[in-house]
């Protein structure tokens, strides 16, 4: 007997529950925890070895076909044009695309069969879909504008500090063509649809999923944000999404729904992308600081929304 057909004979997913069976099974409980441990690793692993690839065949494809089409005079301008189209947003963003796409698929299948089919199987009760439909829809609609202000003033008080950490993010988003001008249909494509569920797939699916089953969530939780923001490779960005992580993961844990969490991130990122003056920075210090609050009070309320309209453990797997 191991630990999975433990939790499925239990239909719990109490931590105490967990530390019991455990204590009872102490050779079982070690073999499960490193290699959770290591599989909880593992997605993290993998999408950086698709973007390395797909970047590296994307760069070797058009040194091929601009050394087929060069017209120029010396070798240096066959270089430059190379340089200009890699780190141009054409390149970027269909590099990005491709990576979206595969990891989206391969971990969409991998999810499935590990966790969501296994969890369909034991949860028959109330969803968080059906409990309250409006009421979670108000706590999207808050937790996703209010963590846009709280992200937006975080970014900004550590460009203050950090002046360069601007810089280099600014380069990476005119590099996505995500520079404040006109959105174009692969940018929306990315960034609104197939990022986020890749990402969701990635950290608060496989990556919490096996961390649970390895430490409490709180360590869970903080290990998939961490990785995460790792993810986003620039300080300034990586903060603020570490924190994103959190509360994603929160949501999903509370919820009991990933897609819960691919909703929320897509809505986010479409405020952020469609309609970023929504975000009032303030003119004055008071001005500033209250609209900080506001963001605050707004992420806090759809948190709690959200945790109203999640089914408690006996609902979801309905009471017999």
């Amino acid at each position: 007997m191991d630990w999975n057909q433990f939790k499925n004979d239990n239909r719990d997913d109490d931590w105490q529950q967990e530390e019991e069976f455990r204590k009872q099974n102490p050779e079982i409980d070690m073999d499960n925890r490193v290699k959770n441990s290591w599989m909880m690793l593992a997605p993290f692993g993998i999408v950086f070895a698709v973007q390395f690839a797909l970047s590296f065949i994307a760069l070797e494809f058009l040194f091929a076909w601009d050394a087929a089409h060069f017209t120029g005079d010396s070798y240096m301008d066959f270089v430059n044009g190379i340089m200009e189209t890699v780190s141009g947003t054409t390149f970027n963003l269909i590099v990005s695309l491709a990576y979206a796409l595969i990891c989206g698929i391969l971990f969409g299948v991998w999810y499935r069969r590990k966790f969501y089919l296994p969890a369909k199987a034991d949860n028959a009760g109330v969803s968080v879909w059906k409990k309250n439909p409006l009421l979670l829809a108000a706590g999207v609609v808050f937790l996703c504008v209010g963590a846009q202000y709280v992200c937006v003033y975080l970014m900004n008080a550590l460009a203050l500090l950090f002046p360069s950490w601007m810089v280099i993010y600014q380069q990476l988003m005119q590099g996505i063509g995500l520079d404040g001008g006109s959105v174009g249909i692969l940018v929306a494509l990315y960034s609104m649809i197939l990022g986020p569920i890749a990402e969701e797939l990635t950290f608060r699916g496989l990556t919490l999923g096996y961390g649970r089953r390895a430490v409490p969530f709180w360590m869970a939780n903080v290990t998939q944000a961490f990785l995460f923001a790792a993810l986003h490779m620039n300080p300034l960005q990586s903060i603020y999404t570490f924190f994103f992580g959190l509360m994603l993961g929160y949501v999903v844990y509370r919820s009991g729904s990933l897609i819960l969490g691919v909703v929320v991130h897509i809505v986010f990122n479409s405020v952020g992308v469609l309609f970023p003056q929504i975000v009032v920075m303030g003119n004055s210090p008071i001005t500033f600081f209250l609209f900080l609050l506001l963001g605050m009070v707004l992420t806090y309320a759809g948190l709690i929304l959200i945790g109203k309209c999640s089914p408690t453990g006996e609902e979801r797997i309905g009471q017999k």
